[in-house]
């Protein structure tokens, strides 16, 4: 964004602003029409059909499942929903930290809705991938903070401490937004980044003399960017009858992610804290009676070539790698292969969890033949043995697969343990059948990636 935009309600502005068509979009449920991926693929609000919770009680992490409605969602070319598929959310920030910002800057009420003229100089904000250029643009100020400014997802730069400082009245403050500032307050700068992610509402709360000019604090604020997510169905065969319609459904799981918060002791993800907002939302309207609520998902169908859908159409063996939520795609992988005749007894998964009495995920949903292709792992209950080690187990299968005309080898979930481990130990696999060097092994694996035969989703 450019330090030139502007949200100002004089009178001038008001008359360009009766002259720019009205966005008719409802910013309630998704992003104003400006605020889109990259053409073709606009936002749509999608209506969640279904919402529950796949984990349980006492579960370190909660995980829920949603089936959306995809059934009018604008046709492209060449691009249908497929296995392996992700679609983008674009989320928005929280109501109630929209308006204790606006409150803390001082936003008067009955502005923070009205709609008025935003100009900026250059760059691709407020959209996410549009060209550079300047805009003008008719928005609201609650929607350019709900849909286009991350309020918690980066640490401040020194930019954001400059406009703090040049606006504090407080003498002290003021000396202490200039010290992070500065060459010698560059250790304490560093510490605060580095630290949990300090959010644009704490800031204004530790520091609240000072109440910049909200065009002034967006543009040293970062955008707010779309999350992507797996599907975890084979989206070409789920269809629901609902008033006495076909529906077209995709399927996803969400982990809700959870870090430490200054006021409320956590808080979570933004997107993942949006997905459980709207499935409980969800739930409640089901337990009170109410049948079809009316509760979106803004996303797009802009993924569908990612590694994942990319290496999935073959005839060969493949094994699946996961754990957590990272299992959630190979379901749609499994459904699909258990209905190919050609493909029977050509799918293994392992599955990595840490107790499958409150967090195994969507247990007894991958077909039929599930106990015969699936292998879960439990690091905190019986034996407490991680996936990577029940890679080394299955050395003769894994070995195989990736020796195999058309075999793939996938790897999803989080990189950090789970992700490191299956690689050093497909490393081990590739050492101890064949009889490589470890740098070898090494080489093995890259030369399998390259091939598209190792594919390693993980974040």
């Amino acid at each position: 964004m450019s330090p030139d935009s502007d949200l100002s309600g004089t009178a001038s502005v008001q008359k360009a602003v009766a002259a720019l068509s009205i966005d008719p979009l409802d910013t309630t449920i998704q992003p104003p029409k400006f605020v889109q991926p990259h053409p073709p693929y606009h936002v749509y609000p999608a209506k969640i059909h279904a919402a529950r919770e796949l984990t349980k009680g006492g579960a370190e992490k909660r995980t829920y499942h949603f089936d959306l409605d995809v059934t009018n969602y604008p046709d492209e070319d060449f691009n249908d929903f497929k296995v392996g598929g992700a679609i983008g959310v674009l989320a928005p920030n929280e109501d109630s930290v929209v308006d204790e910002i606006l409150d803390r800057l001082m936003v008067p009420r009955y502005v923070r809705d009205k709609k008025t003229l935003m100009s900026t100089s250059n760059g691709r904000w407020p959209t996410v991938w549009g060209d550079e250029k300047p805009r003008e643009l008719v928005t609201t100020r609650r929607d350019i903070l709900k849909w286009c400014t991350d309020l918690q997802s980066y640490p401040p730069t020194k930019n954001v401490f400059r406009v703090l400082a040049e606006y504090a009245v407080d003498p002290i403050e003021k000396k202490v937004l200039m010290f992070l500032c500065s060459a010698q307050g560059q250790g304490t700068f560093c510490d605060v980044r580095t630290g949990p992610h300090v959010t644009v509402s704490q800031l204004l709360n530790a520091f609240p003399s000072s109440q910049p000019p909200l065009e002034d604090l967006l543009s040293v604020l970062q955008q707010l960017m779309p999350r992507f997510y797996s599907l975890s169905n084979d989206p070409h065969d789920s269809y629901q009858i609902r008033d006495s319609k076909q529906h077209r459904l995709i399927e996803i799981a969400v982990t809700v992610h959870e870090t430490s918060d200054w006021c409320k002791g956590t808080r979570t993800g933004l997107g993942s804290g949006f997905f459980e907002r709207q499935a409980r939302r969800f739930l409640r309207a089901e337990a009170v009676g109410e049948t079809n609520p009316e509760i979106y998902i803004p996303m797009f169908k802009g993924l569908m070539a990612n590694p994942l859908a990319k290496e999935f159409n073959s005839d060969g063996p493949m094994l699946l790698i996961g754990a957590g939520v990272g299992i959630a795609p190979f379901r749609g992988f499994v459904q699909r292969r258990l209905k190919q005749a050609n493909c029977a007894n050509k799918v293994w998964v392992l599955q990595g969890i840490r107790d499958s009495l409150v967090d195994e995920i969507y247990s007894g949903e991958w077909g039929v033949h599930e106990e015969e292709v699936k292998r879960v792992v439990q690091s905190r209950r019986g034996e407490g043995r991680y996936v990577q080690e029940e890679v080394r187990n299955q050395a003769d299968l894994v070995w195989y697969i990736a020796n195999a005309v058309d075999g793939r080898v996938f790897v999803c979930g989080s990189s950090k343990g789970m992700g490191e481990g299956v690689e050093e130990a497909l490393v081990d696999v590739a050492m101890s059948k064949g009889s490589l060097e470890r740098d070898e092994a090494r080489n093995f694996w890259a030369l399998k990636k390259e091939a598209g035969q190792y594919i390693a989703e993980t974040w």
